[in-house]
């Protein structure tokens, strides 16, 4: 889906890019939008991010090409292959895999970077966590194991190569 002026029909710049693998239909929530899908594939054409937020609920696996500003619930597994914010209306039940992580809201799940983790206050992060660098803010509740990048520059996560 490309997002259009609808004088020109033109494709504008910075539009989101998403493609919908499989879907079940969209339920409304009270608040927001509850979209259920299996998979879902996106990106920002000519934006490094994008935002979703606050009363928005998405159930399933979110692949990303760029980074993104999550400001809602989710319940699922999160890829980007960019840095992904969560900020602090953030509620997220499923693992987070990305390049750099920043995390400010609630999180239950593990968390994978390929450079850096940060956790800043006021985030509650209940699972594991593995990047080179990690930066925790005196103040973040955190339970869960902590794994740094090994000198050979490979990460472990309970004693296997990720």
């Amino acid at each position: 889906m490309a997002v259009t002026n609808r004088q020109t029909g033109q494709p504008l710049s910075g539009a989101i890019q998403r493609e919908v693998v499989s879907s079940n239909p969209v339920n409304y929530a009270n608040r927001g939008r509850t979209y259920s899908t299996s998979v879902v594939r996106g990106g920002y054409a000519g934006q490094p991010r994008g935002v979703i937020i606050e009363g928005t609920r998405i159930i399933g696996t979110i692949e990303l090409a760029n980074g993104m500003q999550v400001d809602c619930e989710v319940q699922g597994k999160l890829f980007s292959e960019g840095d992904v914010f969560f900020g602090t209306a953030a509620n997220v039940e499923g693992n987070v895999v990305a390049r750099k992580i920043t995390v400010s809201g609630r999180i239950v799940g593990d968390l994978l970077a390929e450079e850096r983790i940060e956790l800043c206050v006021p985030a509650v992060v209940n699972g594991n966590i593995a990047a080179p660098k990690i930066v925790i803010q005196d103040g973040v509740a955190f339970s869960g194991t902590c794994e740094m990048q090994n000198p050979e520059g490979n990460i472990r996560v309970n004693g296997n190569l990720v």
